[in-house]
């Protein structure tokens, strides 16, 4: 197994910490300003409505990859999602709509690439990885809408910050010897947090966008796009498998989703 620094993962760490705090630090200002333009904009009292929801989740990995050595390609998996929201309504049509869901974010890679082993010698190896990963989930929208006879048709924009609960993770590597192909490393079992085979990071964040249609009786009809701008992985664990790192190598997460749910 290759060697790692220590003081590099708790750097890390330490930078994450950090950046959330910034990320926070920008979400509670905009709500500032939000509620402020609420106040000089409205001689009546905001309503807040609250909403149920849940539907299917299309997903799949963002990977950067170094293609000078190799190749690498990305497969779509399902899931679901399941949760609550809350419509702070501002005025008419401009409304701030923080959710909490249980959701899924998956994605299988398969690549191929060209190395040196220990010895420094070439090699060729190939593989595929596997992440099917349960987060909470923590989109919070500025939406717009626009009323369609006695409904209204929406949209929205704004960050998201997950947290993983748990997940599963497979991972296979093959070598190749002239035309024989021989299973080196693998892992099949739950993801972990910590600096070994089949790990991801906890937090994931990004941008998350919605488009919807909400009925008179209450129903609504979204959709969901969610960004994430996290590397919930680096190098794809090959250094964990005794090859050499490349700090260009990272996976990020892609989240369409369908959602049905009902507004109270």
């Amino acid at each position: 197994m290759a060697d790692f620094n220590l003081l590099d993962i708790f750097t890390g760490d330490f930078n994450l910490i950090t950046n959330l705090k910034k990320s926070l630090l920008i979400i509670c200002l905009a709500a500032a300003s939000l509620i402020s333009y609420a106040q000089s904009h409205n001689d009546h009292k905001s309503t807040i409505t609250f909403g149920i929801k849940g539907g299917g989740n299309l997903l799949r990995f963002q990977e950067t990859f170094d293609n000078s050595s190799g190749k690498t390609k990305s497969y779509n998996q399902y899931g679901f999602h399941a949760g609550i929201y809350v419509n702070i309504n501002l005025d008419d049509h401009l409304a701030v709509q923080p959710q909490v869901l249980y959701t899924n974010k998956a994605g299988k890679l398969r690549f191929l690439q060209n190395s040196v082993d220990r010895d420094l010698e070439p090699i060729i190896f190939s593989g595929d990885q596997k992440f099917t990963l349960n987060y909470l989930h923590l989109p919070i929208d500025v939406i717009y809408k626009i009323p369609v006879s006695n409904n209204k048709f929406f949209f929205g924009v704004g960050p998201f910050i997950s947290y993983c609960l748990n997940g599963k993770a497979k991972a296979k590597i093959y070598n190749y010897t002239g035309s024989n192909r021989y299973l080196s490393a693998g892992y099949d079992g739950k993801a972990t947090f910590r600096y070994e085979p089949g790990s991801v990071k906890r937090f994931d964040y990004g941008i998350n966008a919605i488009v919807g249609f909400k009925l008179r009786q209450g129903f609504v009809v979204s959709a969901n796009y969610d960004l994430g701008l996290a590397e919930i992985q680096k190098d794809l664990n090959y250094e964990l498998f005794a090859y050499p790192p490349n700090p260009e190598n990272n996976i990020k997460t892609r989240v369409a989703s369908l959602s049905i749910g009902y507004e109270f």
